[in-house]
């Protein structure tokens, strides 16, 4: 393999490696933003499950690609100690949602907004009477749902009132199988 030859090959693989990572920003980019309609999307409990795997393996690969930029930044970095020891012990976790989020969010909030029709998902109730927390006014915890996609929003306390750990409820909006905009949602009987 020649000079030319070599270079061409870097190149294309560069250039797919922009293409992923412009792709990967895209989709965390939706998942920031699903929060902000009706009571939140919500991925369903069989892609949650599903992808589990790769959403872990993926968010600790970028836990460490975090952690390694922020040290090599710091050796050069003339700001202060304690400075430094902060963003090197955040910068895992903030690697591992940035790596994780997508994978669990973004493809089924893309889908839901592209190719969504009204679906009706099931949910089991995990907590209904937990604290708003900035972001999610009187939520209702569902179980079995990643961090940051386990709750939906802005739920009447006359409603919350009546949920009780372990109902299951179904919750319908616009969506596909792997996850739904939540519009509304029901009690179903045992």
């Amino acid at each position: 393999m020649n000079d030319a030859t070599r270079a061409k090959a870097m190149r294309w693989v560069a250039k797919i490696g922009i293409a992923l990572l412009s792709i990967w920003g895209l989709l965390l980019f939706f998942s920031f933003i699903g929060r902000g309609f009706g009571y939140g999307f919500v991925p369903s409990t069989d892609w949650a499950a599903a992808t589990s795997s790769f959403r872990v393996a993926i968010g600790l690969l970028s836990a460490a690609l975090m952690f390694y930029a922020v040290l090599r930044g710091m050796a050069d970095s003339n700001e202060g100690e304690l400075k430094k020891i902060g963003a090197v012990l955040i910068a895992p976790f903030m690697g591992y949602f940035f790596g994780s989020l997508p994978a669990v969010a973004g493809a089924p909030m893309v889908l839901a907004l592209v190719a969504g029709h009204h679906v009706e998902l099931p949910y089991k109730v995990a907590q209904a009477d937990g604290r708003s927390h900035k972001g999610c006014s009187s939520p209702v915890e569902l179980r079995d749902l990643p961090f940051l996609f386990d709750s939906l929003c802005g739920v009447s306390n006359a409603i919350r009132q009546t949920l009780k750990p372990g109902m299951r409820i179904t919750v319908e909006g616009r969506g596909t199988s792997l996850g739904v905009y939540a519009s509304t949602f029901h009690y179903v009987g045992p």
